[in-house]
């Protein structure tokens, strides 16, 4: 006789999480079905539909999760440039899955919802702090900032996951902060 053994809900969620970012990684949200998702994580179909509505919810989930555990590194770091890049830089080569499944993947698809995007607005903030501070220039636009130095680094990471042959990660390191918005040309003219 075969006894099963319940395993709690948030261990098989952490599983299909596990192995959705990485599909999620490898193929993007359009090559990812739900029936692969919960066979390659070792339950029914019913029992994923019971964690997640679709397979959107699913990356969002991923996402989440990505973003905690980035945003609880990034708490944790001292607010220069320098040090909130290599916890960026370290994030992304310690979980590459993750950091493609969550950054790297385009807007999804997903009908009269909008796409999840990270939010830049701790960073804009900082900026607009220093802005006020008159560490930056005056006429910087914290909020775009923010967002167009995010959209670098979260690229470049991207590109370097690919292929970690193609740069030196502590010259990654070094150039994604040289080129931080409180490191870079943002700082006043003069």
């Amino acid at each position: 006789m075969i006894t099963m053994v319940k395993q709690p809900r948030e261990t098989i969620r952490a599983r299909v999480i596990e192995v959705a970012q990485r599909l999620l990684a490898e193929r993007g949200i359009e090559g990812v079905n739900t029936n692969e998702v919960a066979r390659t994580a070792g339950i029914g179909v019913g029992t994923f539909y019971g964690l997640f509505p679709d397979k959107h919810a699913l990356a969002d989930a991923v996402t989440f999760s990505a973003w905690e555990q980035l945003g609880a590194a990034l708490l944790d770091a001292p607010s220069d440039a320098s040090s909130m890049t290599r916890v960026i830089v370290d994030f992304a080569a310690a979980s590459p899955e993750r950091f493609r499944a969550a950054f790297g993947r385009p807007p999804s698809s997903r009908p009269g919802r909008p796409a999840l995007q990270l939010s830049t607005r701790p960073l804009a903030r900082r900026l607009a702090a220093s802005r006020e501070a008159g560490e930056l220039d005056a006429e910087l636009d914290a909020e775009i900032a923010a967002r167009a130095w995010w959209a670098m680094a979260s690229g470049t990471l991207i590109w370097w996951l690919e292929d970690p042959r193609r740069a030196d990660r502590e010259a990654l390191a070094r150039t994604l902060a040289a080129l931080h918005p409180l490191a870079a040309g943002a700082r006043r003219p003069g």
